[in-house]
Protein backbone atom coordinates (compact mmCIF):
# COMPACT_ATOMS: atom_id res chain seq x y z
CA UNK A 1 0.00 0.00 0.00
CA UNK A 2 1.31 3.51 -0.73
CA UNK A 3 0.21 7.41 -0.54
CA UNK A 4 -0.44 7.93 -3.94
CA UNK A 5 -3.48 8.24 -6.38
CA UNK A 6 -4.19 5.62 -8.52
CA UNK A 7 -6.85 7.39 -10.63
CA UNK A 8 -5.31 6.82 -13.67
CA UNK A 9 -4.84 3.41 -13.03
CA UNK A 10 -8.31 2.71 -12.33
CA UNK A 11 -9.43 4.02 -15.32
CA UNK A 12 -7.22 2.41 -17.76
CA UNK A 13 -7.85 -1.21 -15.56
CA UNK A 14 -11.24 -0.27 -16.15
CA UNK A 15 -11.27 0.29 -19.36
CA UNK A 16 -9.14 -2.85 -20.23
CA UNK A 17 -11.29 -5.19 -18.80
CA UNK A 18 -13.64 -5.36 -22.28
CA UNK A 19 -10.42 -7.16 -24.10
CA UNK A 20 -11.71 -6.39 -27.98
CA UNK A 21 -10.65 -3.04 -28.50
CA UNK A 22 -13.41 -2.49 -31.32
CA UNK A 23 -16.22 -4.02 -28.87
CA UNK A 24 -14.48 -1.06 -26.07
CA UNK A 25 -14.41 1.86 -28.10
CA UNK A 26 -18.29 1.22 -29.56
CA UNK A 27 -20.04 -0.23 -26.51
CA UNK A 28 -18.22 2.70 -24.00
CA UNK A 29 -17.37 5.70 -25.84
CA UNK A 30 -19.25 5.63 -29.19
CA UNK A 31 -22.61 4.22 -28.01
CA UNK A 32 -22.88 6.90 -25.14
CA UNK A 33 -21.70 9.81 -27.13
CA UNK A 34 -24.33 9.37 -29.84
CA UNK A 35 -26.95 9.01 -27.57
CA UNK A 36 -25.89 12.00 -24.23
CA UNK A 37 -25.39 14.31 -28.31
CA UNK A 38 -29.23 13.06 -29.85
CA UNK A 39 -30.72 13.32 -26.04
CA UNK A 40 -29.06 17.07 -25.73
CA UNK A 41 -30.21 18.24 -29.06
CA UNK A 42 -33.54 16.49 -29.71
CA UNK A 43 -34.93 16.61 -26.61
CA UNK A 44 -33.69 19.73 -25.00
CA UNK A 45 -33.20 18.51 -21.80
CA UNK A 46 -30.70 21.12 -19.77
CA UNK A 47 -28.71 19.99 -16.88
CA UNK A 48 -30.87 21.99 -13.68
CA UNK A 49 -30.67 21.60 -10.37
CA UNK A 50 -33.89 18.96 -10.45
CA UNK A 51 -31.46 16.97 -12.31
CA UNK A 52 -28.91 17.53 -10.40
CA UNK A 53 -30.67 16.33 -6.94
CA UNK A 54 -31.32 13.32 -9.26
CA UNK A 55 -28.35 12.81 -10.51
CA UNK A 56 -26.69 13.07 -7.14
CA UNK A 57 -28.39 10.86 -4.99
CA UNK A 58 -28.32 7.81 -7.52
CA UNK A 59 -24.84 8.16 -7.88
CA UNK A 60 -24.39 8.08 -4.38
CA UNK A 61 -26.57 5.32 -3.65
CA UNK A 62 -24.57 3.27 -6.29
CA UNK A 63 -21.20 4.53 -4.96
CA UNK A 64 -21.98 3.50 -1.53
CA UNK A 65 -23.10 -0.06 -3.03
CA UNK A 66 -20.19 -0.13 -4.66
CA UNK A 67 -17.34 0.29 -1.72
CA UNK A 68 -19.46 -2.41 -0.26
CA UNK A 69 -19.47 -5.09 -3.03
CA UNK A 70 -15.59 -4.34 -3.52
CA UNK A 71 -15.11 -5.13 0.53
CA UNK A 72 -16.88 -8.34 -0.21
CA UNK A 73 -15.54 -9.81 -3.51
CA UNK A 74 -11.94 -8.89 -1.77
CA UNK A 75 -13.06 -10.79 1.15
CA UNK A 76 -15.04 -13.50 -1.00
CA UNK A 77 -11.14 -13.86 -3.20
CA UNK A 78 -9.11 -13.90 0.18
CA UNK A 79 -11.42 -16.52 1.65
CA UNK A 80 -11.33 -18.64 -1.46
CA UNK A 81 -7.33 -17.83 -2.13
CA UNK A 82 -6.91 -19.34 1.74
CA UNK A 83 -9.09 -22.33 0.74
CA UNK A 84 -7.57 -23.50 -2.24
CA UNK A 85 -3.58 -22.67 -0.85
CA UNK A 86 -2.37 -25.57 -0.30
CA UNK A 87 -4.12 -27.42 -3.37
CA UNK A 88 -2.06 -29.12 -5.94
CA UNK A 89 -4.31 -30.22 -8.13
CA UNK A 90 -3.75 -29.43 -11.48
CA UNK A 91 -7.53 -28.35 -12.12
CA UNK A 92 -7.75 -26.59 -8.37
CA UNK A 93 -4.76 -24.52 -9.35
CA UNK A 94 -5.95 -23.56 -13.01
CA UNK A 95 -9.66 -22.47 -11.29
CA UNK A 96 -8.18 -20.67 -8.40
CA UNK A 97 -5.82 -18.61 -10.87
CA UNK A 98 -9.19 -18.29 -13.08
CA UNK A 99 -11.32 -17.32 -9.99
CA UNK A 100 -8.64 -14.44 -8.71
CA UNK A 101 -7.90 -13.08 -12.29
CA UNK A 102 -12.07 -12.39 -12.65
CA UNK A 103 -12.12 -11.01 -9.29
CA UNK A 104 -9.37 -8.63 -10.30
CA UNK A 105 -11.16 -7.20 -13.57
CA UNK A 106 -14.88 -7.23 -11.06
CA UNK A 107 -12.90 -5.09 -8.90
CA UNK A 108 -11.37 -2.55 -11.46
CA UNK A 109 -14.48 -2.20 -13.07
CA UNK A 110 -16.19 -1.11 -9.52
CA UNK A 111 -13.83 1.23 -8.74
CA UNK A 112 -13.84 2.19 -12.32
CA UNK A 113 -17.41 2.81 -11.89
CA UNK A 114 -16.46 4.75 -7.90
CA UNK A 115 -14.47 7.00 -10.63
CA UNK A 116 -16.94 7.46 -12.69
CA UNK A 117 -19.64 8.04 -10.39
CA UNK A 118 -17.17 10.77 -8.93
CA UNK A 119 -16.59 12.83 -12.09
CA UNK A 120 -20.31 12.72 -13.42
CA UNK A 121 -20.98 14.35 -9.91
CA UNK A 122 -18.30 16.61 -10.46
CA UNK A 123 -19.02 17.73 -14.09
CA UNK A 124 -23.00 18.27 -12.87
CA UNK A 125 -21.93 20.64 -10.38
CA UNK A 126 -19.97 22.90 -12.87
CA UNK A 127 -22.75 22.92 -15.23
CA UNK A 128 -24.43 25.02 -12.85
CA UNK A 129 -21.47 27.86 -12.63
CA UNK A 130 -22.31 28.85 -16.51
CA UNK A 131 -18.59 29.98 -16.96
CA UNK A 132 -19.16 31.00 -20.92
CA UNK A 133 -22.54 33.28 -19.16
CA UNK A 134 -19.90 35.43 -17.33
CA UNK A 135 -17.43 36.58 -19.77
CA UNK A 136 -20.07 36.53 -22.95
CA UNK A 137 -23.53 35.68 -22.88
CA UNK A 138 -24.16 34.22 -26.24
CA UNK A 139 -22.08 30.84 -25.87
CA UNK A 140 -24.35 30.05 -22.81
CA UNK A 141 -26.67 27.76 -25.13
CA UNK A 142 -23.64 26.15 -26.41
CA UNK A 143 -21.94 25.65 -23.49
CA UNK A 144 -25.02 24.25 -21.87
CA UNK A 145 -25.50 21.75 -24.43
CA UNK A 146 -21.94 20.54 -24.37
CA UNK A 147 -22.69 20.26 -20.50
CA UNK A 148 -25.80 18.44 -20.88
CA UNK A 149 -24.33 15.93 -23.94
CA UNK A 150 -21.18 15.22 -21.70
CA UNK A 151 -23.28 14.68 -18.57
CA UNK A 152 -25.70 12.45 -20.35
CA UNK A 153 -23.08 10.50 -22.26
CA UNK A 154 -21.49 9.34 -18.70
CA UNK A 155 -24.76 8.66 -17.40
CA UNK A 156 -24.93 6.06 -19.95
CA UNK A 157 -21.92 5.11 -19.90
CA UNK A 158 -21.94 4.43 -16.39
CA UNK A 159 -25.14 2.19 -16.68
CA UNK A 160 -23.44 0.27 -19.25
CA UNK A 161 -20.80 -0.17 -16.71
CA UNK A 162 -23.37 -1.08 -14.04
CA UNK A 163 -25.07 -3.64 -16.43
CA UNK A 164 -21.49 -5.28 -16.77
CA UNK A 165 -20.71 -5.15 -12.93
CA UNK A 166 -24.39 -6.82 -12.37
CA UNK A 167 -23.50 -9.52 -15.19
CA UNK A 168 -20.36 -10.68 -13.73
CA UNK A 169 -21.60 -10.62 -10.29
CA UNK A 170 -23.86 -12.53 -11.95
CA UNK A 171 -21.44 -15.29 -12.98
CA UNK A 172 -19.97 -15.17 -9.83
CA UNK A 173 -22.69 -16.32 -7.95
CA UNK A 174 -22.95 -19.60 -10.55
CA UNK A 175 -19.67 -20.50 -10.13
CA UNK A 176 -20.37 -19.97 -5.95
CA UNK A 177 -23.49 -22.29 -6.32
CA UNK A 178 -21.45 -24.56 -8.69
CA UNK A 179 -18.76 -24.87 -7.01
Amino acid sequence: MNENFHISEIISDGFKTIENSGKRFLVLILTPIIIGITISIYKDIEVNKDYINIIISSLSIFTGFFFTLIVYVADKAANKKNEYRDKKNEEDIRFINTYLDFIEKLISQISYSIILSVIIICISLVSQLELPCLIDGKYCHHFDLLITSIVISLIFHFLIYLLLIISNMYALFLEEIKR
